[in-house]
């Protein structure tokens, strides 16, 4: 048995778990609550164990109940620290864009995303843009864009004389209100035309560089 480290990239300040299955299976052969962020190169985590594994392995990395991650790992059968495959992110680009699905949410992101992250750099004023599935007509509709802490306190309300919006592609605008603390949020897009309902939700991470 070998003494192995699986290090990943996530926001910091997280309380994470790790999966490892067997690659293109359902099948678990780690799991771990044991990660821990680094002290000093934060952001990035750490989880260590005793184990045979050898070979290329799916990674599932949650918060809670939330899946913030999926990856994949190779790994040896010897002691070493083995990165989970990283994210490239292209940092020269400054739209941000979202294909969203109506409830159940669920949102596939095309740039600068990473499963329900929205990436910021710190200090960084973006504009986002949001493609809804074509059947939804927003033309009409009174939105609102919400950014809150992992707490559900307010931090940024959008509202919908705001929001520019082209068929079913809207537009916000997200400034350095949100961008000059480094930390997780969450993001919310709301329909108030009957009610109040949650078109796409995620998470935001603000940090010094990209993943």
């Amino acid at each position: 048995m070998a003494s192995q480290v699986i290090e990943f990239s996530a926001p910091s300040g997280l309380t994470l778990t790790l999966s490892v299955f067997t690659e293109k299976t359902d099948t678990v052969v780690l799991d771990s609550s044991n990660c821990v962020e680094r002290t000093s190169k934060k952001g990035f985590y750490t989880c260590s164990f005793t184990s045979n594994l050898s070979g290329n392995y799916d990674v599932i990395v949650k918060s809670g109940s939330s899946v913030i991650m999926t990856d994949k790992v190779t790994m040896q059968d010897v002691d070493g620290v083995y990165q989970v495959d990283s994210l490239v992110i292209d940092s020269s680009t400054t739209d941000l864009i979202i294909n969203a699905n109506v409830l159940p949410t669920k949102c596939d992101y095309i740039t600068r995303y990473k499963d329900d992250l929205i990436h910021l750099l710190y200090m960084e004023d973006t504009n986002v843009a949001l493609v809804l599935n074509e059947d939804i007509e927003i033309d009409y509709k009174v939105l609102k864009f919400v950014i809150e802490t992992t707490e559900k306190q307010n931090l940024l309300t959008i509202n919908d004389a705001d929001i520019s919006r082209i068929n079913n592609t809207m537009n916000v605008t997200i400034g350095t209100n949100i961008s000059s603390d480094i930390g997780t949020y969450l993001w919310s897009l709301r329909d108030l035309t009957d009610g109040e309902t949650v078109l796409a939700k995620g998470f935001l991470e603000v940090s010094y560089a990209p993943r």
